[in-house]
């Protein structure tokens, strides 16, 4: 067998075996480092982004707590209110999803859509 200097293995001596395997080693040893440095930038960037996202689910929970309150405020005096007195006064079967463990109503702003929005709504 031969390698990168093209002397066969048996005539090579001791100390180049030594350095070539020295060589390798360092750069296993940096190939491995790198590797570890990447996995670690790529976990802070991931830590970071999952931040912002609870972040983000943080304030759309407000925001939909925020909407849903001034509807159910709003309804009793709508101008273009579809039920009856007595119907509004029940409460509506919630549908909802989760969202990273966070359960989330769409009944009251698809309600709210449905009854083609009505425009005297100040929020």
């Amino acid at each position: 067998p031969f390698f990168k200097n093209k002397i066969p293995v048996l005539q090579q001596t001791g100390n180049t075996v030594r350095h070539r395997r020295e060589k390798n080693r360092d750069a296993a040893r940096k190939s491995r480092k790198k590797q570890t440095e990447r996995a670690d930038e790529l976990h802070e960037r991931l830590e970071q982004s999952n931040s912002a996202f609870q972040k983000e689910i943080a304030t759309l929970k407000k925001d939909l707590h925020r909407y849903t309150t001034a509807l159910e405020r709003h309804e009793p005096y709508c101008c273009l209110r579809t039920s009856t007195p007595s119907s509004s006064s029940s409460t509506p079967h919630l549908e909802s999803f989760s969202v990273g463990g966070i359960i989330t109503s769409l009944q009251p702003l698809s309600n709210f859509v449905r009854r083609n929005i009505c425009l005297c709504l100040v929020l």
